[in-house]
Formats: C-alpha cells, structure tokens, sequence
C-alpha cells in the first residue's frame, strides 16, 4: 500500500490517498477505483474495477454460470491427472507450515506480495523457486512455449513410459502369454479404451488405441 504524503502548511496539496495494485493488470490505482470485499483484509477487491467488470462480462457471456456439482467433477478429474503436482503443492503448504520452508521475496523483481512456490521438477517437492504471481505467470508461458517446441511424444504406437529397459513392455508381454492369454490381452485393451472413452484423458488418444490393439489382434490373428 502506497501513501502519498499531504503537507498540512499547503493546502493546495492533494490530501493523503491509499493506493493498491490490481492483482489482474497489475497496475497501482487509488482505493476508489477498487470494490468494497469483506473477503480480503483491507476490504477491497483483489482486482481493479476495469478488470473486475471485464470478469463479470466473461461470465454473461457465457450465459451459464456452473454450478459446484458441474465443477467438482472436473476438479476431481484434475487431481487424478495431476496427482504428482498436488502432493508437492501439499509438501510445500506443510512445510511452509511447519517453518521448513520459510516464503521468500520474489527472486525476480523482490516483492514480498503474492510470492508462491514455484516448482521447475514436482518430483522435488521442496526445491522452489519463490516467484510472484505475475513471474509465476511468465515462467508457466515460457515453460509452455518450451514444451511446444518439442516433439510430442507418441502416446498411442510408442509410448515412452512403456518403452524403457530396450524392450517395449507389448513385446515383452507377447513373448511371455500364450496365443490364447494374448488374444485375451488384446481383447481386454479392447473393451478398456471402449469403455472409457470420453471419461478419462484425451477422447482421440482412447481411440487411436483401440485402433492400434484392434490392428495387432488382427494382424495376430492372421499370422497365426
């Protein structure tokens, strides 16, 4: 918060006014131009009127505001694909807690406003780096602008997390099962991707892989 000084010898001087910074634009603005809030401390919206007024635009535009039944199943839906990133969020919230982490200022413009745990590896829940919310934005758009530029991985044909150890766990299983286990293998995957698509992960990716075991149980079947 941002006092500008009045000199009471001058009366032709701006009397005193608090300022805040919006928490959207980031802009440093007189209380005025801020909501009442009962929510917040100082009793004031985190966001500016403008950009307070734009959300509330978004919303109408929307023409239908979800409801916390609509809501709750996709957060749920988050927390089981991202279930590596919430444990470390919760290993930082009870350090932080606990006085094993102490918050820091922003490493790169030094607030002490909004910092949060930044993580550049969730599977190294307490090494962070304390950012603002605004830098915390910043590094998430350069680390997607990173990851855009590298090949995706084949999810469907070769999936990298089944082909690790110079052996593809397909062939692995197709070596050890017999050509009626195999087939039941097959035909299992079959009915799995069937039956969840639409419900888990990407719909595309569930049907190329239905595509790719309805193949091999095809070409299986044919060169037995």
């Amino acid at each position: 918060m941002t006092i500008i000084a009045s000199d009471a010898n001058n009366p032709d001087q701006q009397p005193i006014q608090f300022t805040k910074t919006c928490s959207r634009c980031y802009e440093t603005k007189p209380h005025a131009e801020f909501y009442k809030s009962v929510i917040n401390k100082d009793g004031l919206c985190g966001q500016c009127k403008i950009c307070h007024n734009i959300n509330v635009n978004k919303n109408k535009d929307r023409k239908k505001v979800l409801s916390f039944k609509q809501v709750a199943p996709n957060k749920k839906f988050w927390l089981l694909e991202n279930k590596l990133k919430e444990k470390a969020h919760q290993a930082v919230n009870y350090a932080i807690q606990t006085k094993k982490l102490i918050r820091q200022p922003c490493e790169k413009c030094g607030t002490t406003e909004h910092v949060v745990a930044h993580h550049e590896d969730y599977n190294k829940p307490l090494d962070v780096v304390w950012l603002c919310k605004h830098h915390h934005r910043e590094r998430h758009l350069e680390i997607d602008r990173e990851n855009k530029d590298k090949p995706k991985p084949d999810m469907v044909n070769h999936p990298p997390h089944y082909t690790q150890g110079g052996i593809e766990t397909i062939e692995y299983i197709r070596a050890k099962l017999s050509p009626e286990e195999y087939v039941g293998y097959l035909r299992g995957n079959i009915m799995k991707y069937t039956s969840r698509i639409g419900l888990k992960g990407e719909s595309s990716e569930d049907a190329g892989k239905i595509e790719w075991y309805s193949k091999e149980l095809h070409r299986f079947l044919t060169e037995r």
